[in-house]
């Protein structure tokens, strides 16, 4: 029994020193590929006493990241009180970096996210923070036209607005083609849950223009990034396969 509770003790150690090995974006990766978002969470938490120790700015603006992705899972969850929540408190860290560094181009990205996410509880609003989420992404590609983010988000605003307010599944389509470029082109893939996302979403665009062969490419790139990717190997790339006239 004595020698049980040791084995169990060094597995408990184990872990948590695997754990602690491992960087913020291995972590939010591995649950992103795993379909373990609801673990984000915990990882922010870990990610927010770090940064209180070191007041880092970059890790801040990781932070930010990891937010916008939760926020999307708290999105489709209907989780919307903790939405709501995790909304104002990465708007005030988005205004914070902002102020600090007026030409960060990935800020801009993200505050136009952000204006997004309100419009999702405040859909009467759009009139008004529609045109100041294109205000700030249009910002963040005039001070960098090859932030990936500012094209995702670009590609976004597309993809979502109707066509009669000059919504374009086509020029979505080429912002994500955009930012899937520049992420390779700067070496940004490894362990990148963004990377693999922005992958998926032009994915789903060519699957709206009904173009099924290239939605299929895509699925099959993905897999080669990322092998262990079940959701993409089960669920997307199948389905796209069986579209195909």
């Amino acid at each position: 029994m004595k020698m049980k509770t040791i084995l169990v003790s060094i597995l408990l150690i184990s872990a948590f020193k695997y754990a602690d090995s491992q960087t913020f974006q291995e972590r939010l990766y591995s649950s992103y590929i795993n379909n373990k978002l609801n673990e984000w969470e915990k990882i922010i938490a870990d990610m927010q006493k770090e940064y209180n120790k070191t007041n880092n700015d970059r890790q801040l603006y990781n932070i930010i990241e990891a937010y916008y992705g939760f926020i999307g899972y708290l999105m489709t969850t209907d989780q919307h009180e903790k939405m709501d929540k995790f909304i104002e408190t990465g708007d005030k860290y988005i205004d914070f970096l902002m102020k600090k560094y007026p030409k960060w181009a990935e800020i801009y990205a993200m505050k136009g996210a952000w204006y997004g996410f309100r419009m999702i509880n405040a859909v009467y609003k759009a009139v008004y923070l529609g045109p100041k989420s294109m205000e700030n992404i249009n910002k963040a590609l005039e001070l960098d036209g090859n932030c990936p983010n500012a094209h995702i988000e670009k590609a976004n605003v597309e993809f979502h607005m109707p066509p009669v307010f000059g919504g374009s599944k086509l020029i979505a389509l080429k912002h994500y083609q955009t930012a899937v470029i520049y992420y390779e082109k700067n070496n940004k893939t490894k362990n990148n849950w963004l990377y693999l996302n922005a992958l998926i979403s032009m994915a789903k665009c060519y699957e709206v223009l009904n173009n099924y062969k290239e939605a299929v490419n895509v699925y099959k790139k993905i897999l080669t990034v990322e092998p262990g990717f079940f959701y993409i190997k089960n669920s997307l790339l199948p389905s796209a396969i069986k579209k195909i006239k």
